[in-house]
């Protein structure tokens, strides 16, 4: 009995480690530091004004360990990451319990299937539904991101001022020898004369802060006979890294069943899942626009394809 006790500590114990790596990030990134969570990188951990992250390791773990609690929490709320607790003890059996239901609610499926392929009225409520399922998802997440944008200006506002008060002290002695004249002497020497020539000081140099804005999403339908591709993009555009989560949930095929996915997500990033995820970087300032394309098959040998345009914005 207390060695099942034990197994059942260490598989809790195991299930809440999470590996963290501080290495350079990706394009836009490559020049500073980004903390990869289980080899998926999160700028939000260490990034700096103008969507910038710092090349000084020491600020990078400074950062990380004020913030990582809070990014996180943030994520998972997002649906961007899951806890590990979560993953072993909620959606390892819910997985499993949706695999021994599925042979009982297949006739229930197929029903629905039929009435929505026949009945006009029944597809109409179906994708009105759905609609305002995207509708309220979209804006959830857009308060989220808003919230975890306002919390990050926060922090280094916070960091700015602590900053400030280390440097007081010597901003003081500083200011004290301003009072006179700073001089930089370099000596001249002409033949028996010895000459001595000031030079001015150099002024610094201020930084500014650019907004951020994210934009709505699209659902993207395209019907090739009688198999209907259909993508649900989330968000369609926003600030690099922008992470969109896509959905090939609503495509459908009259004549068979959906038997593959192919996506395509126009960065070279490639999925086979019906629901996937992927996160685009931008190299240039401005936008760059990406085109993310997907291909369904059904068993019947009929293929349709949808593509839908994902904007990354790098200020």
């Amino acid at each position: 009995m207390k060695i099942r006790i034990l197994f059942l500590l260490l598989v809790v114990f195991l299930a809440g480690c999470v590996k963290y790596e501080f290495r350079r990030g990706k394009d836009p990134y490559d020049k500073g530091f980004v903390v990869y969570r289980d080899g998926f990188g999160i700028a939000e951990y260490t990034l700096g004004k103008k969507n910038s992250v710092p090349d000084d390791m020491a600020l990078a773990k400074e950062r990380f360990a004020r913030r990582h609690k809070m990014v996180e929490d943030y994520y998972k709320k997002m649906g961007y990451i899951n806890s590990r607790q979560k993953q072993f003890f909620i959606n390892y059996p819910k997985l499993l319990l949706q695999l021994v239901a599925s042979p009982f609610c297949l006739p229930f499926a197929a029903y629905s299937h039929y009435k929505y392929e026949h009945d006009p009225v029944y597809r109409e409520r179906i994708d009105k539904k759905e609609q305002q399922q995207d509708s309220f998802e979209e804006a959830r997440l857009k308060e989220l991101k808003d919230k975890l944008a306002s919390y990050l200006t926060e922090d280094l506002s916070n960091e700015k001022d602590q900053l400030q008060q280390q440097e007081a002290p010597k901003a003081e002695e500083a200011a004290q020898k301003a009072a006179e004249p700073v001089k930089e002497e370099v000596v001249v020497k002409t033949g028996p004369v010895t000459e001595k020539v000031s030079l001015p000081a150099q002024e610094a140099v201020k930084e500014v802060k650019a907004p951020v804005k994210i934009e709505p999403v699209k659902r993207q339908v395209v019907t090739s006979g009688q198999l209907t591709a259909v993508i649900t993009a989330r968000p369609q555009k926003g600030t690099a890294p922008l992470t969109v989560k896509f959905s090939a949930a609503g495509s459908r095929s009259s004549s068979g069943r959906i038997t593959g996915y192919e996506w395509d997500f126009g960065d070279g990033d490639t999925s086979t899942k019906r629901d996937a995820l992927n996160t685009y970087y931008s190299g240039t300032y401005g936008e760059k626009d990406f085109t993310a394309v997907l291909k369904v098959y059904d068993d019947k040998g009929n293929t349709a394809t949808a593509s839908v345009k994902i904007t990354a914005i790098n200020k």
